[in-house]
């Protein structure tokens, strides 16, 4: 009974891809994850979409392809209205593109630090001019840090930055990158608020929440993503300690999507639908 369920499980995984990107590319994906590739591939998905992953690496991204998942929609139809949204720590561009196909009238500053998945962000979003791409952190300083090279043993999507106080072997095992405050990405492209906030910065969330004017936006915002980091059962937990310092929490609704935590203001012209459909 259990290897039934195992493989019904696997069948309905693999149908999910094949209804994303086709039966020929996710053949094309399973080889080449199972070969430890991790050269750099193209998918064309729906929508004529050229989406660039490397295989192992970002598989953590590719799961994203037939998992359960969330979707935007602005109820007023009538306004035309931007949506501005901040997504931080986006990655190679998964989560960025899938908010141009919920809120196509939408304007998004995407961060992302480290070098090689920003360059693979890049060429995801080289097609939709209402993407703005910025290569620093955002935290409660303004200075250099390092943070750690991806490599074949480590997954791409997550990362740690350290002070400039811990150099051991940093040229072998870090980057340097520029941290900046949140005031530099409002004041560069003149905005006072976000409509949505995507947050996934992994354990740099802790130095983010310390910043007063993260917080003030934070509370501005019409929806809020973030990822449920549940490392450990007390409250020094990331996902406790972001609760404890975030906003009044009586004026959210809240929804979980797989690893997702979804704050959703009261009265928001802005609705989240968690739907069992894929990327895009």
């Amino acid at each position: 009974m259990a290897l039934v369920k195992k493989l019904l499980k696997k069948t309905y995984l693999f149908t999910s891809l094949v209804e994303t990107i086709g039966f020929f590319n996710s053949i094309k994906f399973i080889i080449l994850y199972y070969l430890k590739n991790d050269n750099l591939i193209k998918f064309k998905l729906k929508k004529k979409i050229l989406f660039f992953l490397r295989p192992r690496m970002d598989i953590g991204v590719f799961t994203q392809f037939f998992i359960k998942c969330y979707k935007l929609n602005y109820n007023l139809k009538e306004d035309k209205k931007k949506i501005r949204i901040l997504d931080l720590g986006a990655n190679i561009g998964s989560q960025t593109i899938r908010f141009v196909n919920d809120l196509p009238n939408s304007e998004i500053i995407a961060v992302e630090p480290e070098k090689e998945n920003f360059e693979i962000l890049k060429k995801n979003t080289n097609n939709f001019p209402q993407i703005r791409l910025e290569k620093i952190g955002i935290s409660n300083i303004q200075k250099n840090a390092w943070i750690q090279k991806n490599d074949k043993d480590s997954s791409s999507e997550n990362f740690e930055t350290v002070s400039d106080l811990n150099k051991i072997m940093k040229n072998e095992y870090y980057d340097k990158i520029e941290i900046k405050d949140i005031k530099y990405i409002l004041s560069k492209y003149n905005f006072d608020q976000f409509d949505i906030i995507k947050i996934d910065i992994n354990s740099e969330i802790k130095n983010l929440f310390k910043s007063e004017n993260f917080i003030n936006l934070l509370n501005k915002s019409q929806i809020i993503i973030t990822r449920i980091t549940l490392d450990g059962i007390s409250n020094s937990g990331l996902t406790f300690f972001m609760l404890n310092k975030l906003f009044n929490l009586d004026i959210f609704d809240i929804k979980i999507c797989d690893d997702n935590l979804i704050f959703i203001k009261n009265g928001s012209p802005i609705d989240c639908k968690i739907l069992d459909s894929y990327l895009f």
